[in-house]
């Protein structure tokens, strides 16, 4: 496996290069697996991605724009990721966008712990949103199929993560848009990809409250 691939050793390599190209938010590696007898390719985390850079607290991970199991009314939701080192209690913060549109959240339990999750969704009826089970149900917030904004403030009225999705943005029907990851800029487009993965009882796909189909988290 100096110049070429050898047949006989399946994912060989010599060193990293001659590995696939890694997803985003990946690395390969080229090195003896266990008891192997020559090297492969492995792809693991970007180590350099793995710590919480300075400042990083809640971001909009995912969200459903475009339901075709249900209707928009009840199918729409957003994922938010905590992408801080400390638990982060959302009581009090907003939806918004550069329309009309605009939720002030509050309920119980919603603190979000580091490295988790929680959804928001327009229904809480699993037979009307698909079998969602949502952290929480938002009103008067509404996802254009087409393009539009989620902002997300703090009780200050401070913003703290926005997305302005549309334009450039891979917007499929039935499937959610999801971020490759947390820690990366989510208004460059191609950091965005549709999901692939099929979820609850319905046609829809995505990973509403858990980690994104081909992404890193």
């Amino acid at each position: 496996c100096v110049d070429v691939a050898d047949p006989n050793k399946p994912g060989c390599c010599s060193i990293a290069m001659d590995c696939p190209a890694a997803p985003t938010g990946m690395i390969n590696l080229c090195e003896v697996q266990d008891d192997a007898l020559y090297k492969t390719c492995e792809t693991i985390p970007d180590p350099d991605l793995c710590a919480a850079p300075p400042g990083a607290t809640v971001v909009i991970n995912e969200f459903m724009n475009n339901p075709e199991g249900n209707d928009d009314t009840t199918g729409e939701w957003i994922e938010l990721f905590n992408a801080s080192l400390s638990p982060v209690d959302i009581n009090g913060w907003s939806l918004w966008d550069e329309g009309a549109d605009g939720h002030v959240i509050q309920g119980s339990s919603l603190v979000i712990p580091p490295g988790g999750y929680l959804l928001l969704a327009r229904s809480n009826n699993p037979q009307a949103n698909g079998g969602l089970d949502p952290d929480y149900v938002y009103y008067n917030f509404i996802l254009s199929n087409g393009a539009d904004e989620i902002i997300l403030k703090n009780t200050l009225g401070q913003e703290v993560d926005r997305v302005e999705y549309g334009g450039t943005f891979t917007l499929t029907p039935g499937a959610s848009v999801e971020l490759a990851n947390p820690y990366l800029d989510n208004n460059t487009p191609n950091h965005w990809f549709p999901a692939s993965l099929t979820w609850g009882a319905g046609m829809d796909k995505g990973t509403p409250g858990e980690p994104n189909t081909d992404g890193f988290f």
